[in-house]
């Protein structure tokens, strides 16, 4: 494979954060757009799921943030200081977004299954996250469940859906 059509998964640093912010403004309205602080927080939290695609050059294709997290329990956009629960029973996804021009790569299912890896390792069985722009169908695809449809933002609405693994199901099985 030549490094063009290479694709790498791995952490996200501080130093990701332009194209991260990049890849938000292409793919989210004004309302769910976070600000570089945001980020920056998402990235200091420990343990914190933060990996993205990136091509041969560099070039960041898409990402995704997780972190431990209570089910049942939506994370605000813009959050300026998230302070993780200390009886944290789920891993909650925040944020997948995949550059347009990276679509059809297949690059969504392998940060979504690179978080079912950190989640693994975590021992969380229970992922939780707020589906928006009519993703829900995608997340459906591996077994999330709608749990409620909410107002994520105002006038932007929501889903909040769930997964509950089996110890012993593959990452792209349902429970």
């Amino acid at each position: 494979m030549n490094k063009m059509n290479r694709m790498d998964v791995r952490p996200l640093t501080s130093e990701d954060l332009d194209q991260v912010l990049a890849i938000q403004v292409m793919v989210y309205p004004p309302g769910l757009q976070e600000n570089a602080a945001t980020f920056r927080d998402k990235f200091s939290l420990k343990p914190a799921g933060l990996f993205g695609v990136f091509d041969g050059d560099g070039g960041l294709g898409g990402y995704i943030l997780s972190h431990p997290w209570r089910a049942g329990r939506v994370v605000p956009l813009g959050l300026a200081r998230t302070v993780l629960p200390e009886k944290a029973d789920c891993l909650y996804i925040h944020d997948l977004a995949v550059r347009p021009s990276f679509r059809g790569r297949g690059i969504a299912r392998m940060l979504v299954n690179r978080i079912f890896e950190f989640g693994d390792g975590l021992s969380f069985d229970t992922y939780t996250l707020v589906a928006v722009q009519g993703s829900e169908p995608f997340w459906s695809r591996f077994g999330f469940r709608i749990m409620k449809k909410i107002e994520y933002v105002p006038g932007i609405k929501g889903t909040e859906m769930f997964l509950v693994k089996s110890p012993h199901a593959g990452p792209n099985r349902e429970p």
